[in-house]
């Protein structure tokens, strides 16, 4: 009998829609088939990736068909992309690790297959086994100080792993910041502020670390005048005293400055001394003594200084005559003395005027002589210069006679 027309039509688009169905079936692993899975690394930071390859092969052992769709998934993370083909039996995706730490497992599927093993990968601290936490320095002063702190964290064969987060605890003082990354060589740093001892705690994972960081007294140091009124050019003397602490560490330096931008380096002295100094200006100074141990610790203590100018000098001239002849060398002597009292200083040089032309002589005694060529009254001035810069000028006159 025959078949109508609409009939055999009808039957071709059946065959043809189920031809298209047939192509939109993925092609998947045949029953028997196995899945490894393998990565570069077991280890990831927070917010690392890497490659995850996935070997599909079939019961004999032969590589699946070029196409065949493997499914991927993680218990933490993402894979990107989430399902991917095969080529010559093998497929590549990336695996990301985010932001969170923990093991992530990552296991693939496709048709019948078995995988043979999930993918173990930890992220972050969770691939810590170890930690290494220093402070620097191991002590601050009772009234307060810095210390910076460093957490090393080390996997299971003592690599450092960077990008793990780690957490800082600290039973006093103010930490800069409470959690920190760390990074290429595997450090995390923050720093603490504390007046008192601490004990501060890194952990990253299940892993941790303690360092304990003291507070001690640092060491102590004093400066006074030995000198009741000091004076420009003339020697001002201070008492200093330095000692450590009992509790802290050795004394290392000792250094007065003077508040004229001069200074000395007592060194390691640990009673008193006295330090002598010359101000060349009058005024008012700050003296500072600046007393550090060995652990770096530091105080400072200072004294005002009020510098007057040096008081005049009172300069006498006596001559062996004041009647002397022409020609005939006549002697002088100066005697010098401080206005007001007090001892004069030492003097630096005479410069001696006869009043006659002869010129400016100079000496470094008090005595010297003199013959004038001429007669008349001459007027002999001395200008007394003295080491702590203090001058005077004292004068006589002399009549000078003609020889007979």
């Amino acid at each position: 009998m025959a078949v109508p027309r609409l009939a055999v039509l009808a039957l071709a688009g059946l065959a043809i829609q189920a031809g298209a169905a047939c192509d939109k079936v993925p092609l998947t692993a045949p029953s028997s088939s196995t899945i490894t899975l393998s990565a570069p690394t077991a280890v990831l930071p927070v917010n690392g990736a890497t490659e995850v390859s996935a070997v599909v092969l079939e019961a004999p052992g032969t590589p699946v068909q070029n196409g065949t769709v493997v499914s991927f998934t993680a218990t933490l993370g993402t894979v990107d992309p989430q399902e991917a083909r095969t080529k010559d039996g093998k497929v590549t995706v990336v695996f990301r690790a985010g932001s969170q730490s923990g093991e992530a497992s990552i296991s693939a599927a496709s048709g019948g297959a078995t995988v043979s093993q999930a993918l173990a990968i930890k992220i972050g601290g969770a691939a810590a086994a170890k930690i290494v936490l220093s402070a620097s320095p191991t002590s601050v002063p009772v009234t307060g100080g810095v210390a910076q702190l460093v957490a090393i964290v080390l996997d299971a064969s003592g690599n450092t792993l960077a990008g793990v987060p780690v957490t800082f605890v600290a039973t006093a003082g103010t930490l800069e910041s409470p959690t920190a990354v760390t990074g290429a060589n595997g450090d995390a740093r923050t720093t603490i502020r504390t007046d008192r001892e601490t004990t501060v705690t890194a952990a990253a994972g299940a892993e941790s670390a303690q360092v304990v960081i003291r507070a001690v007294s640092g060491p102590s140091g004093s400066i006074s005048l030995a000198t009741a009124s000091p004076i420009v050019g003339q020697t001002t003397s201070f008492n200093v005293t330095a000692s450590a602490s009992s509790s802290g560490s050795p004394i290392q330096q000792v250094v007065v400055s003077f508040g004229d931008g001069d200074s000395t380096n007592l060194g390691a002295m640990s009673s008193s001394t006295t330090v002598a100094h010359v101000y060349r200006w009058a005024g008012t100074y700050t003296a500072t003594v600046t007393v550090t141990d060995t652990a770096g610790f530091q105080t400072q203590v200072s004294t005002v200084v009020n510098v007057t100018a040096a008081p005049p000098l009172a300069v006498t001239i006596t001559a062996g005559s004041l009647t002397p002849i022409a020609g005939t060398p006549l002697s002088f002597t100066v005697n010098v003395s401080v206005s007001g009292g007090g001892t004069a200083p030492a003097i630096r040089r005479y410069e001696w005027d006869f009043g006659d032309g002869s010129g400016v002589l100079v000496t470094t005694g008090a005595q010297t002589s003199h013959a004038f060529a001429f007669v008349g009254i001459k007027v002999v001035r001395v200008t007394v210069v003295a080491v702590d810069g203090s001058t005077g000028v004292g004068q006589i006159e002399v009549s000078v006679r003609p020889a007979t």
